[in-house]
């Protein structure tokens, strides 16, 4: 394609077009299948995360907890929390891809771009939201 026809968009736009539009990456490959992070890898950085999580729910007991993943992807660290998190903390997946069939049916799934998601999120009480593969995929101004 020449180089003309991108001459006007910026790298924002060429960014979200390439990872989350219709077409993009993310909405038609598995991230595990292509690379890997610390939260993929190393089963030491979710225990970690669910031990912050537990202390927080412990102030809270009693009142309703979620946990939101923003950016999900696969589900594999949901999947991680389902396994080690008392089933009064909710679960919630957010990601522009469809809700993984093999996701636990604790996990309550958004599919939304989250830029594209307007108004309150669907849940009420105290929480943690967890965005680590998604903050390592926004675009931002050099």
């Amino acid at each position: 394609m020449p180089d003309s026809a991108f001459q006007h968009e910026g790298w924002g736009i060429a960014w979200r077009r390439s990872s989350i539009g219709a077409n993009g990456f993310y909405r038609h490959h598995v991230a595990e299948d292509h690379f890997a992070t610390s939260m993929s890898t190393d089963t030491g950085v979710v225990h970690a995360l669910a031990e912050v999580i537990r202390h927080r729910y412990a102030r809270h007991r009693g009142e309703d907890f979620h946990v939101v993943e923003v950016g999900c992807g696969s589900g594999q660290v949901l999947r991680s929390f389902a396994n080690v998190l008392p089933e009064q903390i909710s679960l919630v997946g957010i990601d522009v891809r469809e809700r993984p069939d093999s996701l636990p049916k604790r996990v309550t799934w958004i599919q939304s771009s989250l830029t594209a998601h307007e108004g309150p999120m669907p849940m009420h009480g105290h929480g943690v939201i967890v965005a680590h593969e998604f903050l390592d995929r926004k675009s931002t101004r050099l």
